[in-house]
């Protein structure tokens, strides 16, 4: 039997009609195969209705993780992925049972974290150096150059989040507003500062505020990828930063509002004086 598109757990830590349950419910084939939803190079899902509101936001973000897939020729094979041999035991099924495994610190913070769910997944993406960086999509067989549009360096998903021109000035000025010892340079620096720096309320809106400058530094990025658009001054980026977890504060939940709103106030004030 092959793998199935929506019941089976072949994309991410479960199946998809779990993290997309109202695609799941209006899909018309909930039986489908991921080989029959492969049509000719794309994706191909037949819903009953149109798609529109958070039926809209859920394909946007399906389709952020299905852009990262790469499927070959040949049956599906099933492994086991609690055992490094890939085979069944009982030991590691009672381990998960009664443990719950070992869970991802990091994960289960991005997860918790109150920013939109596509962003969510972009963080998620980030981590496991999945983005469509330069890098990635060469091992894909892109045509295109793998430096970055901008620097002309090798275009990893760090690269351009933490290393490229625009991002190391970013993350400078949140070392100098923030009080950090380091600006990052990579997304498991970050992580690794927030986790064990930072606790209770700050650590959420730390990461809440970090996580507006990471998708800003991304949207920048395509936009001068595809629309050849570039920020007329550095300081931009700190306000497009401002402008996206401003937008991002209704879904903070009601205790962090305060802590958000004083450390937004800080970055804005911060950017008055470094313009």
């Amino acid at each position: 039997m092959q793998t199935r598109f929506w019941h089976d757990c072949w994309l991410g830590d479960c199946a998809l009609k779990v993290t997309f349950p109202n695609l799941f419910h209006i899909a018309v084939r909930q039986d489908l195969e991921v080989v029959e939803a492969w049509v000719e190079g794309q994706w191909f899902l037949e819903f009953r209705r149109q798609l529109n509101g958070i039926l809209w936001e859920e394909w946007s973000n399906l389709m952020l993780l299905l852009d990262e897939v790469s499927l070959s020729d040949g049956r599906d094979e099933v492994f086991w992925a609690l055992e490094r041999s890939q085979q069944y035991s009982a030991k590691s099924l009672y381990n998960l049972m009664t443990f719950g495994g070992v869970q991802d610190v990091q994960m289960m913070l991005i997860w918790k974290c109150n920013i939109p769910l596509k962003v969510k997944i972009f963080l998620w993406m980030a981590i496991h150096d999945r983005i469509q960086c330069g890098v990635q999509l060469k091992k894909k067989k892109w045509s295109g150059p793998e430096e970055c549009f901008s620097c002309d360096r090798l275009e990893t998903s760090d690269h351009i989040l933490f290393q490229c021109p625009i991002a190391v000035f970013l993350w400078s000025f949140f070392r100098e507003c923030l009080g950090w010892l380091l600006s990052p340079t990579s997304c498991s620096a970050l992580f690794l500062e927030i986790l064990t720096k930072l606790r209770g309320k700050k650590q959420q809106v730390t990461l809440f505020l970090c996580a507006g400058a990471l998708w800003t530094i991304w949207k920048a990025r395509n936009d001068v990828v595809f629309n050849k658009k570039t920020m007329t001054s550095p300081v931009a980026i700190i306000y497009k930063t401002l402008m996206v977890v401003k937008s991002w504060r209704p879904l903070l939940k009601p205790n962090l509002k305060p802590v958000a709103n004083e450390m937004i106030n800080l970055v804005a004030s911060n950017a008055t004086v470094a313009m």
